[in-house]
């Protein structure tokens, strides 16, 4: 069982040792990180999720059994105004966990919190085409394609896809 738990100082170590490419970074985090990823950024990155108004909400996954910190994403960009936020930096970050269905419960779960907890009823993302994987796990968890659009990073144009999930026409 995966439990969601707040990230934290702790948890820096971890999560850089999950990239060890730039790629690896904007595969799952986009622009928001850059390589090679240190503590000064994470600290920066933390300081938004502590601010009276939080910008962002950071979640680490944890395996129940093993205490282990398996994967992580992030609440980004949330606007209790106009009831949105987007999901960024969706990682498992331990390689004996993927392709078991993690992701699933980690949307599950940021969805949840995002609805239920903070009242949003829009959800957006980003993902690279090449990431077939996690596009076919945003659409399990509901979300559709509604952009396309070329992005050049390191010299290399990548074609990103933009996804949204309505509450309103939604299971959740």
């Amino acid at each position: 069982m995966i439990v969601l738990k707040p990230f934290e100082r702790t948890d820096f170590s971890t999560f850089i040792s999950w990239f060890k490419s730039p790629v690896e970074i904007i595969q799952a985090c986009g622009r928001t990180f850059q390589y090679p990823l240190d503590e000064a950024q994470l600290d920066i990155y933390l300081s938004g999720a502590r601010q009276p108004k939080p910008i962002r909400k950071i979640f680490k996954f944890v395996d129940f059994e093993s205490g282990k910190h398996v994967g992580n994403a992030t609440l980004e960009r949330i606007n209790l105004t106009e009831h949105s936020a987007a999901i960024a930096c969706v990682i498992i970050g331990d390689q004996e966990y993927r392709g078991k269905g993690i992701c699933e419960i980690i949307m599950q779960s940021v969805i949840q919190f995002a609805f239920d907890e903070l009242g949003l009823t829009k959800l957006t993302l980003n993902v690279f085409d090449f990431n077939s994987p996690a596009i076919k796990c945003y659409e399990k968890a509901g979300f559709k394609i509604v952009d396309r659009n070329e992005v050049n990073y390191l010299d290399k144009d990548y074609v990103n896809i933009k996804m949204e999930l309505n509450k309103a026409i939604t299971n959740y």
